[in-house]
């Protein structure tokens, strides 16, 4: 059985300390210790600001430094990485300053065995893990939250004030103004109806309420539903969307996660193609895997913008060519549906010449 391989940085300036620590480490059979070893402060503070290993365990004495102050400017500088205190000092009122700068645990050199020390490395990179995924999920509400206050309220404010425009002048208003109204409402409420199915889709995929049940479908039949009902909005810039997905191909997916990916991937594919532009979807078959293709001859989009979008922590979204708004959660829910069902998604895109999403998925 391959054990699991955990790196550690030793930043320790005595070496008799740091062969007794390595020596522990080595006689530890739960695990396979890889330990790397620094002395000097400065030295020490590049490694860990390159995040290269698994624990940090610091020796409070560095000569005329001292580890607090390490670890200090580590956490000021925002990475959030274990650390674990070695000291030769039984005094608590240095285990308690070293639990206030940032570290995990302080551990007595003299006191130290194997199982201490292994149960307080477990003991550090689980909790730094847990630490993790709640920044990560206080980072996703938050923006949800900032995503229903503005993008959200903006699209039903504008439905209310349209509301009331007809409702003051249905009386007196003309059929063209009238129609003009209408036309807007409709606009808009499909805006702010997909926004809501997304981040609902959202939320329930981040809680761990959906579940993923692939079975055998034919995409053709998907992606004809969904382009019946997105061609009123594709009319409205006369754009054409072709398909040359073939009837009789499979793969093996969930339905509902499928429909979600496409509907998103085309949606996006009308908002930044410009008027009398094209959209082509195609797929690949191979041996095992099926590749779709949905390619569009609008905006693109630079390099700095395409290394992003799939980001599961950053949401940020340009107009499209009719103005149209956006939040980049779409993207993000494509990303994570197609991983579930055991596929890949990634994009292609040049600015100024339009965009190209692939996706595989498993044929069986």
């Amino acid at each position: 059985m391959t054990l699991k391989q955990i790196k550690v940085l030793l930043i320790e300036d005595d070496e008799e300390d740091f062969i007794v620590t390595k020596h522990f480490l080595k006689n530890i059979k739960t695990c396979q210790y890889i330990i790397d070893w620094e002395k000097d402060f400065n030295e020490a503070l590049n490694r860990v600001i390159l995040q290269e290993h698994d624990i940090y365990l610091v020796n409070y004495d560095l000569g005329t430094n001292n580890g607090l102050e390490l670890v200090k400017q580590v956490i000021n500088s925002g990475i959030n990485v274990p650390f674990i205190f070695l000291t030769n000092k039984d005094d608590y009122s240095i285990d308690n300053e070293a639990m206030q700068v940032g570290a995990i645990d302080y551990l007595i050199k003299s006191k130290v065995s194997e199982d201490l020390l292994e149960r307080s490395i477990r003991y550090a990179i689980g909790r730094k893990k847990t630490e993790q995924a709640l920044i990560e999920a206080n980072t996703t509400k938050d923006k949800l939250f900032s995503i229903i206050s503005h993008d959200l309220r903006s699209p039903m404010g504008s439905l209310l004030n349209a509301i009331d425009i007809i409702m003051d002048s249905r009386n007196d208003i003309d059929p063209d103004t009238l129609s003009q109204l209408l036309r807007e409402l409709q606009k808009t409420t499909k805006s702010a109806f997909n926004l809501l199915d997304n981040l609902l889709t959202w939320s329930r995929s981040q809680i761990g309420a959906l579940r993923c049940r692939p079975v055998n479908i034919q995409p053709y039949h998907i992606i004809e539903e969904i382009n019946i009902q997105l061609a009123r909005t594709a009319k409205v810039k006369s754009i054409s969307i072709v398909s040359n997905i073939e009837e009789n191909l499979e793969v093996l997916a969930d339905p509902n996660m499928l429909h979600t990916v496409i509907r998103n991937l085309i949606s996006n594919a009308i908002k930044y193609t410009h008027e009398m532009g094209a959209i082509n979807i195609d797929a690949i078959e191979e041996a095992d895997t099926v590749t779709f293709i949905i390619k569009d001859n609008g905006i693109g989009m630079d390099e700095i913008i395409l290394e992003k979008i799939f980001d599961p922590q950053l949401f940020e979204s340009k107009k499209g060519t009719n103005n149209e708004s956006g939040t980049g959660i779409g993207l993000k829910i494509c990303y994570d549906f197609i991983a579930r069902n055991n596929g890949i998604l990634w994009a292609e895109s040049k600015e100024g010449e339009g965009s190209t999403f692939f996706f595989s998925l498993p044929k069986n």
